[in-house]
């Protein structure tokens, strides 16, 4: 039995598993981080500043691997190597994976948990962090289209 293979050589069962896996991934992320933010409301008798919130922290994280991410390929320039555009790749895949978690995850925390802001995207901040997600989404699908 014959197998479809795309342009770049992968079989289109290859690229349903991707999606899959990269599905499962995101919602035990949600899941973990609905957990979290489930036991600190508990420890604080449901009282919390903004200051602290779970989805900054995890914003910060999400933005130290696009750091690292921007890193790697300015090495990968100078080291041709797969290895380090393959780590820069996945580095900046889970850095957007990150924060457009930490998005969903403080609209649920501001919009349903502690009712401050009736919009989602009502602060300019909200707006940027977005932004430059789907600006790496976009970088990061014409990588693997070309």
């Amino acid at each position: 039995m014959k197998q479809h293979t795309s342009p770049s050589g992968y079989s289109f069962l290859h690229g349903k598993a991707v999606i899959l896996y990269w599905t499962g991934f995101l919602t035990i992320a949600i899941a973990f981080a609905m957990g979290i933010e489930y036991f600190q409301l508990q420890r604080t008798n449901g009282t919390l500043r903004e200051e602290e919130f779970f989805s900054p922290h995890l914003i910060s994280y999400a933005n130290l691997l696009l750091i690292s991410s921007t890193l790697l390929y300015i090495a990968h320039i100078w080291l041709t190597n797969r290895l380090v555009g393959w780590l820069a790749s996945g580095s900046a895949t889970l850095g957007a994976m990150g924060v457009a978690v930490a998005l969903f995850i403080h609209w649920i925390e501001v919009h349903f948990i502690h009712q401050i802001q009736p919009a989602p995207f009502s602060g300019l901040y909200n707006v940027t962090v977005l932004f430059s997600t789907v600006a790496v989404v976009l970088y990061l699908t014409i990588e693997r289209v070309y």
